[in-house]
Parts: C-alpha cells; structure tokens; sequence
C-alpha cells in the first residue's frame, strides 16, 4: 500500500489493538480502515498516542491541493471534508471503503478537540441547528399547512431540496474528482449523508 500524499510505501504500527498504516520516514501521514480511527481521536484513547510522532523526512513536501486516491481501493479518488465543527483539520476520506487518510499533525489536533463523545455530539447538534434550523422550522410550517388542506400532503419545496444537499458544502466537504457525488459520512461522530460537487469550497 502507497501513501497517497508523497508515494512512499506505507508500513504497519500497531496501536493498541487496531493495526494502521503509516508513512514513516516518508510525509508522516496515516491510514485507519473504516471504525479505526473513531478508537482513537480521543485524549483518554491512550492507543492514539503511540501515532502521534511518527518519523518523518523533513524534506518531503505535500501537495494539500493534488487530488488523492484511496490506498485501498486505489482507483477511487477520496472526499475532502472538516472532521468536526470546529473546523480545525480537514480529513481524506474514501466514499468507497470509509477508511480516513490524516496527513502529520493531524491526529493530535483531532485529539484535542474534545474530551469525550458527548462534547462531540454536543458540538454537532449545535452547529446543525445553528446551520439548518431555519430551513427546518421552515419544512416543519410547510408540513402542518399542507396537513391542514383538505386532501393536502407536503410540498416538495426548494427549501427541502436545498437541506438536503447543504450539509456537505456547510461541513466542508469538497470534491477531489471533478463530479458530483453523494455518500454517508462519518462527522463529529455521527453519521451524516453529504453530498460534493466541483467547486465547493
């Protein structure tokens, strides 16, 4: 298996009991299969610390803004996206096998955004409510007056379509493949439906 980001063969650690891959000696980034990474993105996760120095060559440079395959599945071009919130660090991830590709320093700063998954969710709800409570409350007034006409059902609205895409573009998703695409996600540890298009910021 490559790395995605400098081409350097990866190498197997083992972290407690998840086995990563890494580019060690490389641009010191990391692969975690699909559940891999969630076990360890937290501070009391003691598993995660052994990842956080990898040996890395200072001489190598990444390109953040190259498109990158997935490792694994190597024909299949991984999604860009802010891993929670906060919006500190921008995750690859694989829409084909799920699996998170973190370039160096990242995994510490995932760490130290929260110390438990009820801040985690905590944080989501609130920045979804933030993001899309008036599209809701909006869906929700359309739903009782069409309730209320006799015979009446829900009207598929602009608004409705429009919440069903915005996820993706609000929480930073970003095409790497020059089409759209839509797929379940993995964000601030819950799982959310996002949808990428060329040009997203």
């Amino acid at each position: 298996m490559k790395c995605p980001a400098c081409g350097n063969v990866l190498t197997l650690m083992v972290a407690g009991d998840v086995t990563v891959n890494v580019c060690e000696r490389g641009c010191g980034g990391m692969w975690f299969d699909r559940f891999e990474l969630e076990k360890m993105d937290e501070p009391k996760e003691s598993a995660g610390e052994a990842l956080l120095n990898i040996e890395r060559n200072e001489q190598v440079r990444v390109d953040r803004d190259r498109r990158r395959s997935c490792p694994k599945c190597e024909d299949t071009i991984m999604m860009r996206h802010f891993f929670s919130p906060k919006k500190q660090v921008e995750v690859d991830e694989c829409p084909s096998c799920a699996g998170f590709w973190l370039d160096a320093g990242e995994l510490a700063t995932i760490r130290s955004q929260f110390d438990s998954d009820e801040e985690r969710k905590k944080a989501a709800d609130e920045y979804f409510s933030e993001v899309f409570g008036a599209q809701l409350e909006e869906m929700r007034a359309e739903s009782q007056e069409s309730s209320r006409r006799p015979g009446g059902s829900p009207r598929c609205s602009g608004s409705s379509a429009r919440a069903t895409t915005s996820p993706a573009s609000s929480a930073g998703a970003r095409s790497e493949g020059g089409a759209v695409g839509c797929g379940w996600s993995v964000f601030a540890g819950a799982l959310v439906f996002v949808c990428r298009k060329d040009g997203t910021p």
